[in-house]
């Protein structure tokens, strides 16, 4: 691993998504972070000031990285009037892809901000904000399920089903 400043920091939001992906949030420490980015602890706290700053930089890096993906497909869908149903199926997707499922199944960090409720606020429009709401909550039960062990497959056939 390279010793830049930046690398160093990319690299342990790496290895973190890595560990919070496969064991969850409460179940990874500081220590195995640091240990599994071959870094010190006092690096690790370098950049960032705690587990919960690590983790919620890299759950906003992940939704962040699926909502483009859902705005690429919902404009793509209809030039004119975006799919929710087409946004859903693609952030499903890269969120499997991703591994998300567990990081994203977790519940979201009073201080973070909602990256997928407020896409689907946006995509909905204010008169439609309950559509919006049930649309997020969809999205986040398709994401837990595969935390529970449902396939992509079977979840894919769920939302598709609804629609």
């Amino acid at each position: 691993m390279p010793n830049a400043t930046g690398h160093a920091r990319e690299h342990l939001l790496a290895v973190a998504a890595h560990l919070f992906a496969h064991k969850g949030y409460a179940a990874v420490n500081v220590t195995a972070i640091a240990r599994a980015a071959s870094l010190t602890t006092g690096a690790l706290y370098h950049h960032f000031n705690s587990k919960g700053e690590l983790y919620l930089a890299v759950r906003l890096d992940l939704e962040e990285r699926i909502v483009a993906r859902m705005e690429e497909a919902a404009a793509a869908h209809h030039k004119l009037r975006p799919s929710a149903r087409a946004a859903l199926g693609a952030g499903f997707e890269t969120c499997s892809g991703l591994s998300a499922g567990r990081i994203l199944s977790e519940p979201l960090p009073e201080t973070a901000p909602d990256v997928i409720g407020d896409f689907f606020a946006r995509l909905c429009g204010p008169a439609k904000m309950s559509r919006a709401v049930l649309l997020t909550t969809l999205f986040r039960a398709s994401v837990a399920a595969l935390d529970h062990g449902h396939t992509p497959q079977q979840v894919q056939a769920a939302l598709e089903w609804l629609f």
